[in-house]
């Protein structure tokens, strides 16, 4: 299964149930990505940061976000993840606290297109 495949099993699951914790759901507990996110995990983030300063290493995810990510989020802000950019649909899901607009929300994440690699 690709990745595309299991964001969009993913993002069907909120949609349907309207949680707001992606961890909660099948598909995150089946396959277990990065940041709970199979867009981090198609962008291929794998850092060691053993020996990296936490600032280093958000500022280096922060640009492979922005280089990598298959989903257009739009403008990114420099201080964090292209995703969670202020008026993304995933920051507006993010901080819903209306179950029948975060099923909204979800199911429009659900179908953002992804680039081709």
């Amino acid at each position: 299964m690709t990745n595309h495949e299991l964001h969009i099993i993913l993002w069907d699951e909120l949609a349907r149930s309207g949680s707001a914790l992606k961890l909660s759901t099948r598909t995150v507990k089946a396959y277990r990505p990065i940041n709970a996110c199979f867009a981090c995990v198609e962008a291929g983030l794998s850092h060691d940061t053993s020996d990296e300063p936490e600032e280093v290493y958000m500022a280096r995810l922060r640009k492979h976000c922005r280089d990598h990510c298959p989903i257009d989020w739009g403008e990114p802000e420099d201080d964090i993840t292209p995703c969670e950019a202020s008026g993304t649909l995933y920051s507006q899901w993010w901080n819903c606290e209306d179950p029948k607009e975060r099923k909204r929300l979800a199911a429009l994440i659900r179908d953002l297109p992804w680039r081709k690699r």
